[in-house]
């Protein structure tokens, strides 16, 4: 089968992070077996004018194995929606011809978000039938402009599927279509075994936990949760991984309770610096105020260790009894509980079993397969 994906976001020479779960997802599906081609409309905001590497224009290359189609452009319609949604789903119009032309028909496109690209797809008149899937933290924040949310009805509704990657999606794409027509299919993890160096300075039990240092991300619950705990956390450390707006405000609590001895904020790591810290601790723990699902709990799940997460609709897509607690947001004492158990109890935590549940339900085969089996429901639907 060939499948054109168009994500709503995607990996660029400005922030090459950006949707790289969506690229490692058509990887993983060349990988079982499926013809994958990305088209990328990228809007440039009009802010960065002057700084960007990015060249307006249409380009194609190789990217990993997979055919990737760009068009850059800037944003001339911000904040107009109704002009913005027209030219956008016209640019989709336009470079899904061509590349069709170069490529063949395609049996589906698979749309990566509704905010823009299935809205813009949905209004462009094309043939092919799309699926989404949804992962934007925007619906259960609330930050969807009132003109942006009359679009995302005939979006979700004219898709042949919808597939939400947590738990919390669920609910908050119901406004938009019958809760019983969405598809749970959680992210795919790509990471591979690995040998890690052991931390050689290690002499305490380890907390770490990862994320931008943004108010969503609740580090300074996770931090309010350990000083409840810190007359008991004797032998016990707090890593943070991440840098961001909140630091000054973050290093100013660490201090307040007297913890710098035992709370270190370690600022951005790499992939390889991430993979030592998820190693070395003992237990993975993040206090996010909204999380539409959370590889870093899986990251956490493959190196074999514990896990304790909010009820924000992602995490306890991923969190159970094997692998961990989940608490409710902006909880400071029930997250601390839950750290005081887990580090009391920590040795009924099976590393092997835990690696095991990582492996059955979130590895990138499995995934790809169950992507793979609404692919050929929906065009076995079309005849």
């Amino acid at each position: 089968m060939k499948i054109l994906t168009i994500p709503s976001w995607y990996p660029t020479e400005d922030n090459k992070i950006s949707g790289v779960f969506f690229k490692e997802q058509v990887e993983a599906l060349k990988e079982n077996g499926v013809e994958g081609i990305i088209l990328y409309i990228h809007f440039i905001s009009l802010k960065q004018l002057f700084t960007t590497k990015l060249k307006v224009g249409f380009t194609s290359s190789i990217e990993n194995g997979i055919k990737v189609y760009r068009y850059n452009t800037f944003n001339i319609f911000p904040k107009m929606y109704g002009l913005f949604f027209k030219y956008y789903s016209y640019l989709i119009n336009k470079y899904f011809n061509i590349v069709s032309q170069k490529e063949g028909k395609f049996d589906l496109v698979h749309i990566h978000s509704a905010i823009y690209g299935a809205i813009a797809y949905n209004m462009s008149n094309i043939n092919t039938p799309y699926i989404v899937t949804e992962h934007s933290t925007a619906f259960s924040m609330n930050e969807i402009n009132d003109s942006v949310k009359k679009y995302l009805y005939g979006a979700f509704n004219n898709a042949e599927e919808v597939i939400v990657v947590g738990k919390g999606l669920l609910n908050d794409i119901s406004k938009y279509r019958d809760k019983d027509s969405l598809k749970l299919i959680p992210n795919m993890l790509t990471l591979s075994e690995q040998y890690v160096e052991k931390d050689k300075n290690k002499t305490k039990f380890r907390f770490f936990s990862l994320g931008m240092l943004y108010n969503k991300k609740g580090m300074d619950v996770l931090i309010e949760a350990f000083n409840k705990n810190k007359d008991v956390f004797t032998d016990a450390e707090l890593y943070i991984g991440g840098d961001g707006e909140e630091r000054e405000k973050l290093e100013a609590l660490i201090n307040k309770y007297d913890l710098k001895d035992k709370i270190l904020i370690l600022g951005s790591l790499s992939r390889e610096e991430v993979a030592f810290n998820m190693s070395n601790c003992d237990v993975f723990a993040l206090a996010s105020r909204f999380e539409t699902f959370g590889i870093v709990f899986l990251e956490a799940i493959a190196f074999g260790k514990p896990i304790i997460g909010t009820k924000t609709g992602g995490p306890d897509t991923i969190v159970n009894d094997v692998c961990g607690k989940i608490v409710e947001v902006d909880d400071v004492d029930g997250l601390a509980e839950a750290m005081l158990n887990v580090y009391k109890d920590i040795s009924k935590y099976d590393p092997k079993q835990i690696k095991d549940y990582c492996k059955n339900n979130f590895s990138k085969d499995v995934v790809a397969n169950k992507i793979i089996d609404v692919y050929r429901s929906v065009i076995k639907n079309q005849g």
